[in-house]
């Protein structure tokens, strides 16, 4: 898209700086009772870096020089019914809120296109696409047009946030071995350990993909436990800067769990939520547990907050579907 002040195209790495503005300035008022990271390039940095980064998209759009629309698509190499498959996160669509109402139409239409299933995109050879919507939030109905439009199938699924209490830890016993921060010669293990999750649909990261994802998150730390030897689960967090209403707190995500232990889990949400709270977090939370038992998550202190999200995906096939579980990062 091009005309005499527009211009669409893809961003580099070194115009983070310009995302990070765009986002800080138009994500508040629009998420403000839900609540928003507080975006920072250093964040950014670590969404789109590491070695998938030549598999993500930054796309923008700019009057003149300035940023006024943004949107990415981070690369998750991932499996569905035993069938290794490309997928794709859409997320961070950003349109700046001050402009021009005609403006800020054309805008909006270009950053709703379905980029990555068009030819432009083919050698990136997607074979779905997810995106995560509040539950009050659905697929609007000129992107399900453009979808059905497009010969893709849809499918969706709702999921639940939970909170870590952490006086419920007191009562779940001891691990089975012993508790330590996992180190980078652990990747193929935890790679192998994430993969056995039991979902039909999940994100399976390679050793290298899975320690920078869970290594260079902001302040992050990764638990496990280690019986006869062996590292037997792990659990991955980092603190997350959260603005909601103006108001600006810093909360602990856990956002990789491999465990089918209730008591190998409670004991690494002890040592996430000792790491959060001791680097002024307020609490712990995950985003995702559908892929977790209810009988786990209940002992391992985990309780399920009202807060509930669309998990939405489009797909070049008609045989892949999410389903009620699923393991994914959310973004």
């Amino acid at each position: 898209m091009t005309d005499a002040t527009l211009t669409f195209r893809h961003l580099r790495v070194d115009e983070l700086p310009k995302v990070c503005k765009l986002l800080v300035e138009n994500w508040p008022q629009t998420y403000g009772d839900t609540g928003c990271p507080d975006f920072s390039v250093e964040y950014l940095a670590w969404l789109l870096g590491g070695p998938s980064a030549d598999r993500h998209i930054m796309l923008g759009v700019f009057r003149n020089e300035k940023l006024i629309g943004f949107k990415d698509y981070l690369y998750r190499s991932s499996l569905h019914a035993k069938t290794d498959i490309n997928v794709y996160i859409a997320t961070h669509l950003t349109v700046e809120q001050n402009l021009p109402l005609s403006e800020r139409m054309v805008v909006a239409a270009e950053m709703a296109r379905l980029h990555v299933f068009e030819p432009d995109y083919a050698a990136y050879e997607p074979d779905a696409l997810l995106a995560f919507f509040e539950e009050a939030k659905s697929l609007h109905k000129s992107t399900r047009l453009m979808a059905e439009r497009q010969g893709l199938h849809i499918d969706g699924t709702l999921f639940s946030h939970s909170v870590l209490n952490p006086l419920a830890l007191r009562e779940a016993g001891p691990p089975s071995g012993t508790i330590r921060r996992c180190r980078p010669e652990d990747a193929s293990t935890m790679a192998k350990l994430l993969a056995d999750t039991g979902c039909d649909f999940r994100w399976t990261p390679g050793a290298d993909v899975l320690w920078y994802h869970v290594s260079a998150a902001p302040s992050s730390a990764v638990f496990g436990i280690e019986s006869d030897g062996r590292l037997t689960d792990f659990l991955a967090c980092y603190l997350l800067d959260w603005l909601k209403n103006g108001k600006k707190t810093k909360v602990g995500v856990v956002e990789v769990v491999a465990s089918k232990n209730s008591r190998n889990l409670a004991a690494l949400m002890q040592a996430a939520w000792e790491h959060a709270t001791g680097n002024g977090a307020r609490g712990v939370m995950m985003e995702n547990t559908s892929y977790l038992s209810p009988e786990i998550l209940r002992n391992a202190g985990l309780m399920t907050t009202p807060r509930r999200m669309h998990a939405t995906l489009r797909s070049k096939r008609n045989d892949i579907n999410i389903g009620g579980s699923f393991f994914c990062d959310i973004k």
